[in-house]
């Protein structure tokens, strides 16, 4: 049998496929909330006609390609018994280290204006954190003394 039907009395043609000798309606996909609708098209990525997927519980995880960060830049911030800028705010970061090569305490602030009252981590001479990744906002610090230096290494990409 030839592929599409034609409607009998209207001349009209759909679209359908035959398969073993019986024809099967082919259906185009449209998405879109109620009183609208898009064309859905394989390999469309925006979400604006993205078609929604569940993934069914016995089924194998679905493989996910992500961008790995590719550049550190280093900095060396001098210890400062005054609020210091550690770490500009970066919206491409992708995490962060301190090293605190001093033999004073440092206290590191999500944000800025560090002091011994407002910080987020209290970190020991010659200690070492990472930064969570994710947070990509200013860090600021200050130090019991003025003696050696945060050593800062940015994650971008």
């Amino acid at each position: 049998m030839p592929d599409n039907t034609t409607l009998p009395g209207t001349g009209e043609v759909y679209a359908s496929d035959d398969i073993a000798g019986v024809k099967h309606q082919r259906v185009k996909i449209s998405l879109g909330l109620d009183g609208s609708a898009a064309d859905w098209r394989l390999g469309v990525t925006t979400s604006a006609n993205a078609a929604p997927v569940v993934l069914a519980s016995d089924q194998a995880a679905v493989p996910v390609t992500s961008t790995r960060p590719a550049t550190a830049t280093l900095s060396n911030v001098a210890a400062s018994v005054t609020s210091v800028t550690v770490l500009a705010s970066n919206a491409a970061r992708y995490g962060a280290t301190v090293q605190n090569d001093s033999s004073a305490i440092l206290y590191l602030k999500f944000g800025a204006a560090a002091s011994t009252t407002s910080y987020t981590v209290q970190m020991a001479a010659n200690s070492y954190y990472e930064v969570p990744f994710g947070y990509t906002g200013i860090l600021a610090g200050l130090w019991v003394s003025a003696t050696g230096s945060a050593r800062v290494t940015e994650i971008t990409a």
